[in-house]
């Protein structure tokens, strides 16, 4: 975006502020400072902000959904992606997932991630799974369950009949939670009663360790431990990420992430991560799928997911984030340039997974939109598939819409929170209706989209343009509605100055956005015929 600063005389500059006035807001022109949070450079000229060449979309062919640079696109166009966490959507018997997904179209709801293997719905709601169930109640790790690959097949088609993505998650263990792997002396009473532990399967495999834990077991390719019928870990691992590419390969509406949550339980992550990129190059070689890894969580901080950076085999970078949004910025801040999709597949509760959309709505919203500031894609974590259609389930849907028809009202796939040099856009904006809180997106010169939460004020927004004539709005992101508009004019490049909405009229809670656009056209021809001439004077 940044030009040289060069301002005329001063009563040229006057007497074209003078002409502008009935068509804009200004009321200052003064240069600022644009200083990142990693830089000395009190004076960074607003030529070197410019976006990350990545983020240049060109129209490609690609059926069903694909990518350019870090956004998604779909029949070879940009869309933003948003949706649920409805794990168990396909594998639950009891559930019509076809009325569920017309839930999902209704409101624009474009997203949807599944698990492969539903393992705490095992005994509550007999969830299907991908290996057979012998009448004891044990798995049988060498024969699959045609039920369930049937009925998830389905459901993709389903799916892509809507033009609805789908995430597949092929392994969600959790070997170094006790809960989970049930082999620490309770009494034989859990809910989970999971496949891969010898106690649950006819195959002899696999053994806890002195802990009573199968973590980081679960993730060593070399587990020497053999089955009855002379497989390994890595073997059975294997079959199941060739059965989901084989089954589920030729979707073109499907993802696939390799790993849920990879990391939990004090995993140490720089010793066994290649493990996870060994299936994502897996996935990559046997099927024309995107592949997604579980990248980072906010608590390992920003350089963890280096190990996925510049991997070839890797599309799409997932996160399990929270905290406000400049926190959520701060956790992404260094993958923002690495060219891969950024995503949170799954919201936490707040604080510390004790709520959820459907009791703290507002907040989530807060998240959601913190995602998209950061340049990323949001899901909501539904705990329970059949609350899909109720009132809260639709509460959180008109958000996640919301959400996505303001993006849609730019261009966001030539948008980015940093220019390639990692500088924040965020520092163009100086003031605004909640003092420091706000998140700004940007194409400079061109679009702008800024996110506002926190204390209300009658504060104008103060931002910085390169010359010409801009539009603005201002929407309520609870509901998208257009709260207030109007056009500014800058004649040299600096600190534009914008009216705030009414406080009354959004809440704080939720958050406010605020669309910036360079005119076009007509009103650009008059701007650019008025500074002439002002300037031949």
């Amino acid at each position: 975006m940044k030009k040289k600063l060069i301002f005329g005389h001063g009563f040229v500059l006057t007497l074209f502020i003078a002409v502008c006035t009935s068509v804009m807001d200004l009321k200052e022109i003064k240069g600022c400072g644009l200083k990142d949070k990693k830089s000395n450079d009190e004076s960074l000229p607003l030529d070197s902000i410019q976006p990350d060449g990545r983020d240049k979309f060109n129209s490609n062919t690609t059926k069903g959904i694909g990518r350019q640079g870090r956004w998604f696109t779909y029949d070879g166009q940009p869309t933003y992606l948003v949706g649920f966490d409805s794990q168990e959507l396909a594998c639950d018997p009891t559930i019509d997932y076809v009325a569920a997904l017309d839930q999902f179209v209704k409101y624009r709801i474009n997203k949807v991630r599944i698990w492969t293997y539903c393992w705490f719905g095992t005994t509550s709601f007999k969830a299907l799974t991908p290996w057979v169930r012998e009448p004891t109640g044990l798995f049988n790790l060498d024969q699959w369950n045609p039920e369930f690959w049937e009925r998830t097949k389905d459901f993709f088609i389903s799916a892509r009949d809507r033009k609805i993505t789908v995430e597949i998650t092929v392994f969600a263990p959790y070997p170094g939670w006790a809960a989970w792997w049930r082999d620490d002396g309770v009494p034989d009473t859990d809910l989970f009663k999971i496949a891969w532990n010898k106690k649950n399967n006819v195959n002899g495999v696999f053994s806890s360790n002195a802990r009573g834990l199968f973590q980081s077991e679960f993730f060593n390719l070399n587990h020497p431990e053999v089955s009855h019928s002379g497989r390994r870990l890595r073997d059975y691992q294997q079959d199941l990420v060739d059965k989901v590419t084989s089954e589920f390969g030729a979707f073109e509406n499907v993802y696939i992430e390799v790993c849920n949550e990879f990391g939990t339980y004090d995993l140490d992550v720089d010793t066994w991560h290649p493990w996870q990129l060994e299936w994502a190059r897996r996935i990559n070689e046997t099927a024309s799928n995107m592949v997604a890894v579980h990248a980072g969580w906010d608590k390992e901080g920003p350089f963890r997911p280096k190990h996925y950076w510049d991997s070839k085999f890797v599309d799409i970078m997932n996160f399990r984030l929270r905290g406000s949004p400049q926190e959520v910025s701060d956790a992404l801040h260094y993958s923002q340039l690495k060219g891969k999709i950024l995503s949170v597949n799954e919201t936490p509760g707040f604080p510390e997974n004790k709520e959820d959309f459907h009791n703290d709505l507002d907040r989530h919203t807060r998240f959601a939109w913190a995602i998209f500031m950061a340049g990323g894609h949001v899901g909501f974590y539904e705990d329970n598939s059949s609350r899909i259609g109720s009132q809260g389930w639709v509460n959180g849907a008109q958000r996640l819409k919301a959400l996505r028809e303001i993006a849609e009202k730019v261009s966001f796939w030539k948008l980015s929170p940093v220019n390639k040099k990692g500088v924040e856009y965020d520092r163009l904006i100086k003031k605004g209706p909640t003092g420091a809180g706000h998140q700004l997106l940007a194409n400079p010169g061109s679009e702008y989209v800024a996110y506002f939460w926190g204390s209300q004020s009658a504060n104008a927004v103060r931002i910085r343009l390169p010359a010409g004539a801009y539009s603005y709005k201002w929407y309520d992101v609870r509901d998208a509605s257009l709260i207030k508009g109007g056009k500014v004019v800058r004649s040299t490049p600096g600190v534009v100055k914008i009216a705030s909405p009414a406080i009354t009229a959004w809440s704080p809670d939720s958050g406010l956005a605020l669309i910036v656009k360079a005119s076009k056209g007509k009103e650009t021809a008059i701007w650019k015929q008025s500074h002439a001439q002002i300037a031949s004077q």
